[in-house]
């Protein structure tokens, strides 16, 4: 009588307890390459594995099925985790077709990210929820038509993207400053017509507008950006002069605003210059007079592990714009960089740098999940550590990721403390703090909250 043996049931759960969907530490720290159809493979034929029954290929699979138990015990011990009777082989070769699985989930999200699909589907649903947009707030219909019409249009490089949606006020005869603003879209979508509606409560204060497009993702890489936004702002200074440059004074100055990957593109390039000592020292560039950050992220590997968290680390353009390596994340924190690099300099370029920083304003709220708050918290706490000691915070409560955008175009409390900040800083008074919270009335000095 032919003795009958068991596969050790322990073994087989244990297998399952290590959760086959779960990355390992190699997957985990897998090279990120752009992708290609190349990528769009089978498992190697090496591994046995068949693919689930359908209803015609049925009989079949019971008869090779019973053929490959011949000799083998009808029923077997239940596993307590999976709920199913598996012996060894079927089992790895069910790990096999589920790694494989995972495996395509991951190149189907690269897929769509590298190939601009997932820049083209985010760009429609904005656009086709515009007109909901407009039936919740019909006011805006005629104010978007007007700054159409009013909109001139400069394009600055080959590139379709490559170009500035500029605005001038038309109550005053000479502009009091220049808004250069930089719209988001995690680094690979948004246009320049979608923000078109915040110009108008700067033009009604005098100031010109300009919203600058770039080249997103995958048609530009961080370095793209941030020499877009230096080629728009020489641009600018070519046709503006009276505007830009550092030798015509105006009221307002010139202040570089972006929400979310548009404010961390703008603090490179602002980074860059004060590294490079360009700022308000080259007398043909674009000045910086302040600089307004709105629900940024700022340092990208405590952003990545957020993503990470939200699994969204695969389809997000994030890691891509940086090289496709997880490593150089650090190389594109740009007030990281500056920390890090002001430790190396000698004291006389280190106080060039703070004296030459201008006043910068973080606007983050509370409710953003998205780009946590805790990312313009820490922004502001190594510019600190930096000695550079003109960054003001400002936490809005009950205020998501979007809202503080939509609130700085249709009104709100994000446009009212952005407003008063900014003629605060021009005129040249302390804006700490202290100093902001006490000339806030008590009506907006609820609306901010401080962790």
């Amino acid at each position: 009588m032919t003795a009958v043996t068991y596969e050790p049931a322990h073994l087989l759960t244990d297998a399952f307890q290590r959760n086959p969907f779960a990355s390992s530490e190699e997957e985990q720290e897998q090279e990120d390459t752009p992708c290609t159809t190349a990528d769009w493979e089978a498992p190697a034929a090496s591994v046995a594995v068949s693919p689930p029954p359908t209803a015609s290929s049925l009989p079949g699979w019971f008869a090779s099925m019973a053929k490959s138990l011949q000799g083998q015990p009808l029923f077997a011990p239940p596993l307590a985790n999976p709920g199913k009777w598996w012996t060894s082989r079927y089992l790895q070769a069910e790990l096999a077709r589920r790694k494989w699985r995972k495996n395509l989930r991951v190149q189907l999200q690269h897929f769509l990210r590298d190939s601009g699909l997932l820049r083209a589907m985010v760009d429609t649903l904005v656009t086709i929820g515009t007109p909901a947009l407009a039936m919740e707030h019909p006011d805006i219909v005629p104010r978007f038509l007007q700054l159409s019409q009013d909109c001139t249009r400069i394009k600055y490089g080959d590139h379709d993207m490559q170009g500035i949606d500029m605005f001038l006020p038309k109550e005053v005869e000479e502009p009091k400053g220049l808004l250069f603003f930089v719209h988001g879209g995690a680094w690979g979508s948004g246009k320049p017509w979608m923000y078109r509606l915040l110009a108008e409560p700067f033009l009604q204060k005098g100031m010109a507008v300009a919203v600058v497009g770039y080249r997103t993702f995958p048609d530009g890489d961080i370095n793209d950006q941030v020499n877009d936004l230096e080629r728009a702002s020489q641009e600018l200074t070519k046709r503006y002069p009276h505007l830009c440059l550092p030798q015509c004074q105006s009221d307002l100055g010139v202040c570089v605003m972006g929400h979310s990957s548009g404010a961390h593109i703008a603090m490179e390039m602002l980074v860059n210059r004060l590294l490079q000592k360009q700022q308000h020292t080259d007398a043909t560039q674009m000045r910086i007079d302040s600089f307004i950050g709105i629900s940024a992220p700022y340092e990208l590997s405590s952003h990545y592990e957020f993503e990470t968290m939200r699994g969204l680390e695969h389809i997000s353009p994030m890691k891509a714009v940086c090289g496709y390596d997880r490593d150089r994340l650090s190389e594109y924190s740009p007030v990281l960089r500056l920390f890090q690099k002001m430790d190396a300099l000698p004291r006389s370029d280190r106080q060039a740098i703070k004296e030459a920083c201008p006043p910068v304003a973080m606007i983050h709220g509370t409710h953003d999940d998205t780009v946590p708050f805790t990312s313009s918290r820490q922004a502001a706490k190594l510019f600190s550590l930096a000695g550079i000691h003109k960054c003001q915070e400002m936490y809005l409560s009950e205020t998501g990721h979007s809202d503080t955008v939509l609130e700085l175009m249709l009104g709100g409390k994000t446009q009212d403390i952005l407003m008063d900040w900014l003629l605060k800083s021009n005129k040249k008074e302390d804006v700490s703090t202290q100093g902001m919270d006490a000339s806030l009335t008590r009506e907006k000095e609820m609306a901010l909250t401080t962790p």
